[in-house]
């Protein structure tokens, strides 16, 4: 963002770099995803199960920059999940899931792309073993960005491996979630960001969750504090199976507040 700015060149500005995961942007988004019609255990263990429960997760997703040198920027993201997951007899369990720092070395590059790379780690903070393994995993993580004009695409990409714990079962997964936005005037923007994973150790192949969708979002002031705010929906084109049944709704809703704190120059 660039001192002087227009204000709708200022809120373009800042869509910009709030669709950018590796942006030198001090941000705090604020991410619901709330997916209904789910069921809790396959009717193998629970006869009665439904699919009548919602599972939700709030994400807390801090980002820092840190400038390095000229040519070099680190970039820490932090997932703190608040997880309310559907249990037995229509019941949940709500509490903290397993927090997921991750670290993005970005080098200056000229032209339209960035790129950065590092590792992501799981830490198991999760209150209720039933919301996690409790497990210590880690892996490599990637993001890479092309911007140009009113679009703003690219990916994300990690997978962590179990390597510590008390938790019973190994884990590796995988992430992927692409993005596509494209900026139109007075801050609005539409968005598509679908968050594919992929569970290796589920047998058969039949741990891949791929949703299909997309939203809007808007960039604004509140006072004087830039909030960047979005509202997709997704649907479950590809669901895991646990003893054979897709235990996950067909529909997952994402809203998103994104606290934008911009430096200047």
């Amino acid at each position: 963002v660039t001192p002087g700015e227009s204000a709708s060149a200022e809120d373009a500005s800042l869509a910009k770099a709030a669709q950018n995961p590796i942006a030198s942007l001090i941000s705090l988004p604020i991410q619901w995803n709330s997916t209904p019609g789910s069921q809790w255990a396959p009717n193998v263990l629970d006869p009665d199960a439904k699919h009548n429960q919602t599972q939700n997760v709030v994400n807390v997703q801090p980002v820092v920059p840190f400038k390095v040198s000229e040519g070099l920027t680190l970039v820490t993201r932090t997932i703190v999940p608040f997880i309310s997951q559907p249990w037995a007899r229509s019941t949940n369990i709500q509490g903290l899931g397993d927090i997921n720092p991750s670290v993005f070395f970005v080098p200056t590059l000229k032209g339209n792309f960035t790129v950065g790379v590092g590792p992501t780690l799981i830490i198991p903070s999760a209150t209720d073993s039933r919301l996690a393994s409790g497990r210590w995993s880690g892996g490599p993580t990637g993001v890479l960005v092309y911007s140009k004009g009113k679009v703003v695409a690219g990916g994300l990409i990690n997978n962590v491996w179990s390597f510590a714990g008390g938790g019973k079962k190994d884990v590796n997964k995988m992430l992927i979630q692409p993005f596509l936005n494209y900026n139109l005037p007075k801050g609005w923007y539409l968005t598509s960001s679908p968050i594919i994973t992929a569970n290796w150790m589920n047998k058969d192949n039949k741990g891949w969750t791929v949703p299909v969708g997309a939203g809007v979002g808007r960039v604004f002031k509140l006072g004087t504090q830039p909030i960047n705010t979005s509202l997709s929906a997704y649907y479950n084109l590809v669901k895991p199976e646990i003893g054979g049944e897709t235990l996950a709704g067909d529909w997952t809703f994402r809203l998103q507040a994104q606290f934008l704190f911009p430096t200047g120059g």
